[in-house]
């Protein structure tokens, strides 16, 4: 069976949809769908249902689709290390991330080895950290990035960093000229945080609750970056970790306020991975790049 109609039968599972498989292969959507019809012949099943809202995997479409991607990925770490032979890294590194590490961290890492490998891809997600894990379990990533007190037993670290939580103000607000904090001071500011999802909000309502008192809260958002523009506007107040204000471009505008360690537990931001999934070359080198060039501290 030609590769190109697993490619083809994968890119639908995965965006749910024959017309945006289409534009994404550069293909037709007939020639995708006359792919789809000649899979289901061949294995005398029907593997997708049509919905209004797009297509779904059938069960025996997820099996197909499972056992297709291990497929691709034997070819994938075949092609890697015939190249490592003829001394070429190659191949593609996929990868799931945190919001708040990708812009200052992992996406200059990842320009930097582009501009030394230009065989080598990527493919990224940026998510939560429990969809970090599952993405990590389910086989879909060579290696995830997330924030955590600890990781669960199923999960391989390749490397821990130590995290803190911040204070972080425009540089003209009262709060801004402060090099520790505690979150006691917090108590008479509005504040805008991350919602309950993010281990940040759920470690300070934690850390809040020890102390006999609650934040006011009075904006919850789901973006990092988005949050930063917020409070540089409002001349407000938010709770960070510390790599999320950096000294480059617009967060030189940001002053980041270290709170009292004895106050919040200790958290890390991790590089992890799957136990006993074979990466290959590529992605390798760039985890150790990636440690090399750590902003994290």
């Amino acid at each position: 069976m030609h590769i190109t109609i697993y490619k083809y039968f994968l890119t639908v599972s995965k965006v749910g949809s024959v017309r945006k498989a289409a534009e994404l292969l550069h293909v037709s959507p007939s020639a995708i769908s006359k792919q789809i019809a000649n899979l289901e012949h061949i294995f005398k099943a029907k593997l997708i249902d049509r919905l209004a809202s797009g297509i779904q995997l059938t069960e025996e479409g997820k099996i197909l689709a499972h056992h297709m991607e291990k497929t691709i990925r034997e070819m994938e770490i075949a092609r890697s290390r015939i190249d490592e032979m003829n001394g070429t890294l190659s191949g593609t590194i996929q990868y799931a991330t945190i919001e708040g590490v990708a812009k200052d961290w992992l996406f200059p890492s990842i320009k930097s080895f582009n501009n030394s490998h230009k065989n080598v891809h990527f493919n990224g997600k940026i998510l939560g950290s429990d969809s970090v894990y599952e993405t990590i379990r389910s086989g879909g990533i060579d290696f995830g990035i997330v924030m955590d007190t600890k990781i669960p037993s199923d999960i391989e670290a390749i490397k821990y960093f130590d995290t803190r939580l911040t204070v972080v103000t425009p540089r003209n607000h009262s709060l801004a000229l402060k090099k520790n904090i505690s979150l006691k001071e917090l108590e008479g500011h509005e504040i805008t945080i991350l919602n309950p999802e993010f281990l940040t909000r759920q470690l300070i309502t934690a850390a809040t609750q020890k102390l006999g008192f609650e934040l006011n809260i009075r904006f919850e958002l789901d973006s990092i970056e988005m949050i930063k523009h917020y409070i540089e506007d409002s001349n407000g107040v938010t709770i960070l970790p510390h790599f999320c204000v950096t000294k480059n471009n617009h967060d030189t505008r940001l002053a980041s306020i270290n709170i009292n360690e004895c106050e919040v537990q200790k958290c890390f931001t991790i590089i992890c991975k799957k136990p006993g999934r074979h990466l290959i070359k590529a992605a390798d080198c760039f985890i150790e790049e990636l440690c090399r060039h750590n902003t994290l501290e």
